[in-house]
C-alpha cells in the first residue's frame, strides 16, 4: 500500500520531464490517513515503549535501585547535574549565579543552545520535581522509549514492514554506545533525532522541500499540512551539534547522491534547503552567544580544539563490525580485545552489536555490487543508504575527508566516531527492509506460524540484549558512588547551615573550567560536587576560563596569610579545600591555614574535603585595615591582568609545588587586563628538553631572544599593557620531543608561567 507521500511523489514525477530519485518504491504506509492505519501507528507505538521500558526496567534492576542516587557522580555526570540544577534554580542554563563567585558563570563562551529541546524537556520535567539527581536519571531513563519510538516511526514512514520495524527500533535504541555514553553524557545517550536526520534525508532525496506538504491538502491549506516536517527540521536543529552537524552532511549527501541518479536536480536542492532551515534554527538556538561574542570579543580559551584531534577521535570502522572487548561470551571478549587494541584515544562507542554488524556488512556489500554488478541503480532506501553510509565512512575515519575541513579552520567537530550511531541506525533500516517482508509473511500464517514468528522474534531481541548490553556497561554510581554522594550531601548540608543565605566559600586549588586535565587526584568537575549538595552558598569554582575568573591564578603561589587576606578583601564566608588537589594532600596549605585562624578545619567522612570558616577573620580584616582599604584590595585582585595560555597545551604538574605547560614550536600568549594602562612583567622557566635553542618572542613589534635548553633558565619579558589585549608572540628553533604515545606537539615547557605587578 502506498502513502499519500508516495502519491505524491509519483504525481511530482509525472509532471516532471524527468525522475525524481527514488524513495517513491517504499511500500511504507504509516503515513495513512485510513482510522485503520493511525489505530495500528498507536498499538505499535505503545509495543515498542512497553517493550523498551521493560527492558529498562530488567537492565537497570530499577526495582532495587534509589532514584535519587544520580547515576553518574564524576566527570561529565556531575556538569549534566549543575545544568539541571540550574535550570530548577535559575530557569535556564546561561547564567548561574552560584558559580564563578563573586562574577557568576556565564555560559555563552562553551555554547549550549544546540541542545535547547533537551533543556526544555528538563524544564518541563523541572515543574514535577526538584531534585537534579531524579531528573538526571529521569531523563537517562526515558531516552530508551523515546528512541525507540522516534526509530520506529521513521521506518515505517521509509517503508519498514510492521514487525521488522518494532524489532530494530527496540535493538537500535539500545546501542552499546547508550550504555558507554550513559548519564554521564546524557544528550548524546539521547540519540532519538538521528532517526528523524534519516527520515528527513529521504524526504529531500525524493525532491520534496520542507515546507511542501507531504500530500494533497484537500480542503486544510498547504502549510498546515508541511508545519510537522519544519518542526522536524527545528527538532534536528535543537538537538545537540554533534547530531546537528551529521544529520547536515547525510541530508546533503542524500541530494546530490539522488540528484546525480536521476540527473535531476531537485533532490539536491531540496536536501540542501532542509539543511540551510535546520541551520538557521541552529543559530537562533546560539544567538546569545552569538552577541555576546560581538560585544565581548571571542574566547579561545574555551572549546579549543587542535586539528591532531580529528584522527585521535575519529571512526574506526573495525569496532563497529567488531565484539566488545567487554562481551559477555569469553571468547567474543577475546576477538573484541584484539582487535581493538590500539594506543589511538578514539572513543570506544562505536560497538553496533551482533545484529547491527550484520545490517553494516550487508550494506556495504550492496553498495559494492550495485557499482560492479549489472544492476547500477537501485530505487528506495535499499539503493540509497548504502551509498550514503560509504561516504560518510570515508569522511569520518582517521586520515578521511573530514581533514578537509581544515583548509577553512573548521576543527569543532572532532569526534567524527560519533556518527556510527547514524551509520547503526541506517544499518538496522537496511536489514529491516531486507528481512521485513519475510517476517510479515510468516506471521499472516495461521496461529502455529504467527507463533512460531513470535518466538523468533523474542529470539531475536533477546540476543541483541545480551550482546549489546554487557553487564560491565551499566552505568551507576556503585556502592563507592553512592556511598560519596551521600556522605558529600551530609557534609556539604553541615556546611551551609553555619552560614548566612547567599554566603561565598573559595575552592582550593584553583582549576579552570571547562575542560581541565586532573590536577594529581582531582577529577575535571570535581569541584561542583559542593554546589550540587547546597541550595544557597556561592562557589568560586565554574567561572568561564578566559574571563574574569581567572583573577584566582594569582592566588596559587601566595602563602596562607597573604591568601586568607586576599580571600578576605574579595568577600569569601569560608575556604574549601580539596586535598586531592595536591601533591602533598594539602598539608602544606592547611597547616598554615590553620596557624593564621588558629582554628581547625571541617573535614569530612572521607578526608577528601577540609572547610575553614573565615568570617570572623573577614570581619577583623575589615575593622583592621579599613573599608577603603579593603575595598581596594579588592578591585587590584579582581581586575589583575591575566595569562591565557593559547599556544601551549593544557597546564598539568611540574614537580610537587609547581605547573607547567607544553608548547609548540610557535604560538600566542594573550594577555588580558580590564583596566588598562599598567605595567606588568611576565615570568617563566623554560626547559627544551632535546637541547640548545632559541626561543624568539615578538610584544607589540619588539622583539627579543631567549638561549634556552635541557637546564631551566628563567626569561623575564616587560609588558606596558594600553589596551584590553596584548599578545606575546613565540617561535623556536627547538626539535620536537619523541613521544610515542603522546599525540601532541611537544617542543618545550613553561613552568610557573605568571604575571607580576610592576
Amino acid at each position: 500500500m502506498r502513502t499519500p507521500y508516495h502519491r505524491h511523489v509519483q504525481a511530482e514525477t509525472e509532471e516532471s520531464s524527468a525522475p525524481v530519485a527514488a524513495f517513491k518504491d517504499c511500500p511504507g504506509y504509516v503515513a495513512s490517513a485510513r482510522p485503520d492505519g493511525w489505530r495500528i501507528l498507536v498499538i505499535d507505538c505503545a509495543l515498542v515503549v512497553l517493550l523498551a521500558s521493560s527492558i529498562v526496567v530488567v537492565v537497570f534492576h530499577l526495582w532495587s535501585r534509589s532514584l535519587r542516587t544520580p547515576l553518574d557522580y564524576d566527570g561529565d555526570g556531575l556538569l549534566n547535574g549543575a545544568w539541571i540544577k540550574v535550570l530548577i534554580q535559575n530557569g535556564w542554563v546561561d547564567h548561574n549565579s552560584r558559580l564563578g563567585a563573586p562574577f557568576g558563570q556565564t555560559y555563552y563562551d562553551f555554547p549550549l543552545g544546540g541542545d535547547d529541546l533537551h533543556f526544555l524537556v528538563l524544564k518541563v520535567m523541572s515543574l514535577f520535581s526538584r531534585d537534579w539527581a531524579l531528573l538526571l536519571n529521569a531523563f537517562f531513563y526515558l531516552t530508551f522509549p523515546a528512541v525507540a519510538v522516534s526509530a520506529y516511526l521513521c521506518q515505517r514512514w521509509l517503508g519498514v514492514r510492521r514487525v521488522a520495524a518494532i524489532t530494530s527500533s527496540v535493538v537500535f535504541a539500545f546501542l552499546p554506545m547508550h550504555f558507554i555514553r550513559g548519564a554521564d553524557h546524557i544528550f548524546l545517550s539521547s540519540y532519538a533525532v538521528v532517526p528523524v536526520a534519516v527520515l528527513l534525508s529521504a524526504r529531500g532525496a525524493s525532491g520534496l522541500f520542507p515546507w511542501q506538504p507531504t500530500a494533497p491538502a484537500g480542503r486544510r491549506r498547504p502549510w498546515v499540512r508541511a508545519v510537522p516536517w519544519l518542526l522536524l527540521v527545528a527538532m534536528v536543529g535543537s538537538s545537540g551539534a554533534y547530531y546537528f552537524f551529521f544529520a547536515v552532511v547525510i541530508v546533503c549527501l542524500c541530494g546530490v547522491i539522488a540528484s546525480l541518479r536521476a540527473w535531476n536536480i531537485r533532490p539536491a536542492l531540496a536536501s540542501i534547503a532542509t539543511a540551510c532551515i535546520g541551520g538557521f534554527v541552529f543559530a537562533l538556538n546560539n544567538v546569545g552567544s552569538l552577541l555576546y561574542w560581538r560585544a565581548h570579543g571571542p574566547n579561545p580559551q574555551v572549546a579549543s580544539r587542535s586539528i591532531e584531534e580529528l584522527d585521535a577521535y575519529a571512526m574506526r570502522v573495525i569496532e563497529m563490525v567488531s565484539p566488545m572487548p567487554m562481551d559477555r561470551i569469553g571468547f567474543l571478549r577475546t576477538i573484541g580485545q584484539k582487535l581493538t587494541t590500539t594506543a589511538v584515544t578514539s572513543e570506544t562507542t562505536q560497538f553496533l552489536g551482533l545484529v547491527g554488524a550484520i545490517g553494516l556488512v550487508l550494506m556495504l556489500g550492496a553498495a559494492v555490487l550495485s557499482t560492479v554488478g549489472r544492476r547500477r541503480r537501485t530505487n528506495g532506501v535499499l539503493g540509497l543508504l548504502p551509498a550514503v553510509t560509504l561516504v560518510l565512512i570515508l569522511i569520518s575515519t582517521a586520515g578521511g575527508l573530514a581533514w578537509l575541513g581544515n583548509l577553512f579552520g573548521f576543527t569543532q567537530i572532532r569526534a567524527w566516531s560519533r556518527s556510527s550511531v547514524v551509520i547503526g541506525f541506517m544499518a538496522l533500516t537496511f536489514l529491516a527492509v531486507l528481512t521485513g517482508e519475510l517476517l510479515e509473511r510468516q506471521f499472516a500464517g495461521d496461529r502455529r506460524r504467527r507463533s512460531g514468528a513470535l518466538f523468533l522474534l523474542s529470539v531475536i531481541v533477546a540476543v541483541a540484549m545480551f550482546d549489546q548490553v554487557p553487564q560491565p556497561l551499566l552505568p551507576h554510581a556503585g556502592a563507592g558512588g553512592s556511598a560519596r554522594y551521600s556522605s558529600d550531601k551530609n557534609y556539604f548540608a553541615s556546611v551551609e547551615a553555619t552560614l548566612p543565605s547567599g554566603a561565598a566559600v573559595a575552592e582550593l586549588p584553583y582549576r579552570r573550567f571547562p575542560e581541565e586535565v586532573p590536577t594529581y587526584r582531582s577529577e575535571d568537575y570535581d569541584l561542583l560536587r559542593p554546589y550540587l549538595n547546597t541550595q544557597t552558598i556561592r562557589w568560586s569554582y565554574g567561572g568561564m576560563r578566559g574571563r574574569e575568573s581567572e583573577w584566582q591564578l594569582q592566588l596559587a603561589a601566595a602563602p596562607a596569610p597573604e591568601l586568607l587576606a586576599d580571600l578576605a578583601a574579595v568577600g569569601f564566608d569560608g575556604v574549601l579545600v580539596d586535598r586531592l588537589g595536591y601533591a602533598d594532600g594539602a598539608v602544606a596549605l592547611e597547616d598554615g591555614l590553620r596557624a593564621a585562624l588558629d582554628a581547625p578545619p571541617v573535614v569530612d567522612p572521607s578526608q577528601r574535603w577540609a572547610y575553614f570558616d573565615i568570617q570572623a577573620y573577614r570581619i577583623a580584616q575589615i575593622d583592621t585595615s579599613g573599608t577603603a582599604a579593603i575595598a581596594a584590595r579588592r578591585d587590584q585582585l579582581l581586575y589583575a591582568p591575566w595569562l591565557d595560555r593559547t599556544g601551549c597545551w593544557a597546564p598539568e604538574p611540574a614537580d610537587a609545588t609547581r605547573t607547567m605547560t607544553w608548547c609548540r614550536n610557535s604560538g600566542t600568549l594573550v594577555v588580558t587586563s580590564e583596566r588598562y594602562p599598567r605595567s606588568t612583567t611576565f615570568l617563566a622557566s623554560v626547559v627544551a628538553p632535546t637541547g640548545n635553542a632559541t626561543l624568539t618572542v615578538f610584544v607589540e613589534g619588539r622583539r627579543q631572544d631567549f638561549q634556552v635548553g635541557p637546564v631551566e633558565r628563567q626569561i623575564r619579558i616587560d609588558l606596558s599593557l594600553t589596551k584590553r589585549i596584548t599578545t606575546i608572540q613565540f617561535r623556536t628553533d627547538a626539535t620536537r620531543v619523541d613521544a610515542p604515545l603522546d599525540p601532541r606537539a611537544l617542543y618545550f615547557r613553561l613552568i610557573e608561567a605568571r604575571l607580576v605587578p610592576q
